[in-house]
């Protein structure tokens, strides 16, 4: 049986819902909850679809997996699990977000992080990896700082946002100093006398064997100062 306009359940006195999403109005009055209950065994859904295919789109819920699906043009393009796990072209998402691509071809870049900001520079986006270790926030940060149009350093950050890696849009790489000037430099940002920079190689786990080239810092005195090994 057709019905014209709106077909409202409840007592409430909503009387201007939303133009296009008017056909079915559940209003209960203010306060008050409302919702809808899907009841099956097997699967409930919610299907969306035009004049070529009548479910070219759903929300599903599957009762023998307890997973919730998501699909457009008749795939299955989002799912969560039972125990909360999100997949993104991954029907059984191992961990929190799990992404997948099936492709051989390009980049297959996963997930895009984007600052729409339009300065002319100083815009990050990134990513903050924490842990309460001990009860306190323990965090390590990865994020791109746009130096200009096409110029982007990849920084990484740990204990409080202090810097200690950084990568140069020009492929430099810098130690201990955000300013690297040639392709690696390890640099001790201490401005006081007796200090060294050291690199450090070595094998076996216990580190026992092992060799260091580094820059030391005696006094201010130019023969107090040099390359060790």
């Amino acid at each position: 049986e057709s019905i014209d306009g709106t077909f409202k359940i409840g007592s409430g006195s909503l009387t201007n819902p939303s133009t296009n999403a008017n056909d079915i109005v559940i209003d209960n009055g203010a306060g008050v909850e409302t919702g809808m209950t899907f009841a099956s065994s097997v699967a409930s859904s919610i299907r969306f679809g035009d004049f070529t295919n009548n479910s070219i789109g759903s929300i599903e819920y599957i009762h023998s997996g307890n997973h919730l699906r998501f699909i457009t043009n008749g795939a299955e393009r989002v799912r969560i699990t039972g125990v909360g796990n999100v997949g993104i072209g991954e029907d059984t998402p191992l961990v929190p977000l799990h992404i997948s691509r099936n492709s051989i071809s390009g980049e297959n870049i996963a997930l895009i992080l984007d600052n729409n900001n339009t300065a002319a520079s100083g815009q990050q986006i990134g990513m903050l990896f924490r842990s309460a270790a001990a009860g306190n926030n323990t965090d390590f940060e990865i994020f791109g700082l746009a130096n200009a149009a096409n110029d982007m350093d990849l920084v990484f950050e740990s204990d409080g946002s202090v810097e200690r890696v950084r990568f140069t849009g020009d492929g430099k790489v810098g130690i201990g100093t955000s300013t690297p000037i040639q392709k690696l430099q390890v640099h001790n940002p201490s401005n006081s006398y007796n200090q060294s920079s050291i690199i450090r190689m070595g094998t076996e786990t216990t580190n026992n064997f092992a060799a260091e080239i580094g820059f030391f810092r005696g006094t201010s005195s130019d023969a107090d100062r040099g390359l060790f090994l």
